[in-house]
């Protein structure tokens, strides 16, 4: 009886693994190339969607994100230490042209 029970569990288990094999070969053979070739059109269609779709997002936000960079960079401005300095700098040049402009008048001398 062990040896009939032996003969079964190796029967069993080789008929297991060819069928296994079998399984193996016709995939590797007839489905992995289609199979791949559904995989790359599936990828090609996701990436052409994902593209599409950060390109309206981006063309929906640009105006807003200038807007916000702007402000930004504008308070920037405002609130550095240097934020007067141009304003007093424009201010020292105005009034550096006027005099310059006044001694030339009374010198006599022509502006150009």
């Amino acid at each position: 009886m062990d040896a009939l029970g032996f003969s079964v569990l190796v029967t069993a288990v080789l008929s297991s693994l060819f069928t296994w094999g079998l399984a193996w070969l016709y995939f590797r053979h007839r489905l992995q190339a289609r199979l791949e070739a559904e995989t790359q059109r599936l990828l090609a269609e996701f990436e052409t969607r994902v593209h599409a779709g950060v390109l309206r997002a981006g063309r929906e936000l640009l105006p807003e994100l200038r807007a916000e960079v702007r402000e930004g960079f504008l308070d920037a401005l405002k609130g550095s230490p240097t934020a007067g300095l141009v304003e007093d700098a424009a201010g020292a040049v105005k009034t550096g042209a006027d005099l310059v402009g006044g001694l030339a008048s009374m010198l006599g001398l022509k502006r150009r």
